[in-house]
Formats: C-alpha cells, structure tokens, sequence
C-alpha cells in the first residue's frame, strides 16, 4: 500500500502554510470523528502536497504542541481514501478487496506512522 509520505516535496514553508490551512479548514468543515472514511476528492489538494507541507511545518517549529498537531494531521490523511464516494462510509463497512475501510485506514496510518518515526518525527519528537 502506498502512502501520502511516499512522494514527499520541498514546499516554501508560505506554500506549506496555505496548503495546511487549507487543509484544516477542510478538516474542520468535514467535522472528522474518526469512525468514517471520506473520498480522497473531499480534500483540498493531493495527500502527497498536503503531507509536504506538513513535513514541512514541522522542521519549522520548536512547539511540541504544534509539531503533535501537523503529525495528526498527516495521520489523519489515512481516512481519505479513494473509491469511497461522495458521501462518508463508516469504518466497518466494506471497501474494496473486501476490506473493511477501518483495515484499508488502519494499515495506511501505520505505514505514514512508521515513516513519520523514519524521518525522526515520531510520537515524541
């Protein structure tokens, strides 16, 4: 499985900042509970442009408060999936390869949480 951390871009931290409020306008418009899956369209840019930006913002800041907060929201990216439709899916129902899309989200925020710890921004950094 591929993951929004695969394809990582060097942004200009005022492109990375208009991308993450973007992004957490969307968020917040969306109301995210963490019990559905929404289609990948909902998002305001690509995932790979979105997890740049965060990256991005995190080299930027010595707050752990805020680096806590933009590695959420690139794990948070795991419950856009594509294939999902216009409208949210909750987390036991069936997705493709008759997964459920909690299995399909599970997998994806494991993989961005492994290469977030790769790049030295796990949980405690």
């Amino acid at each position: 499985m591929s993951s929004a951390l695969d394809h990582i871009e060097n942004l200009p931290v005022e492109e990375a900042l208009e991308i993450m409020q973007s992004y957490m306008s969307k968020l917040s418009s969306i109301g995210m509970d963490g019990k559905s899956a929404h289609d990948i369209s909902r998002l305001p840019d690509t995932k790979p442009r979105i997890a740049s930006a965060l990256l991005a913002l995190l080299k930027v800041t010595d707050d752990p408060e805020t680096k806590s907060n933009y590695r959420t929201g690139i794990s948070v990216l795991a419950f856009f999936q594509p294939d999902v439709g216009e409208n949210a899916v909750s987390l036991d129902q069936t997705g493709p390869g008759q997964q459920t899309w909690q299995d399909i989200v599970d997998e994806e925020m494991r993989i961005l949480n492994k290469t977030l710890s790769g790049l030295g921004y796990g949980l405690k950094s």
